[in-house]
């Protein structure tokens, strides 16, 4: 399709856990069930050769966080960027 490009996305999540993978495994599924995850996934083009691919790029241990507070938006970046535009953000 001309004039769509590929971005990636950064997903900032706080969860509570007992250890590293836990914590991943919590945050991907949290974010696959909430609206804006559900959004996402229904506005993917990938060709079926080309899945989406969901990966864990950090986790920071953190003493306490808010678990009322509203997730994160969305911090959308151009996939194959060499460049150091700022990323497009979702909030």
């Amino acid at each position: 399709m001309e004039g769509v490009s590929k971005f990636g996305v950064l997903i900032v999540r706080f969860v509570e856990a007992v250890d590293e993978l836990l914590a991943e495994h919590t945050a991907r599924e949290d974010f696959r069930c909430e609206p804006k995850g559900k959004a996402l996934r229904e506005s993917l083009l990938n060709a079926p050769d080309d899945p989406p691919i969901f990966e864990i790029a950090e986790v920071t241990e953190v003493e306490s966080f808010d678990r009322d507070a509203k997730p994160l938006g969305l911090i959308f970046f151009p996939e194959d960027s060499d460049d150091d535009r700022e990323p497009k953000h979702d909030a």
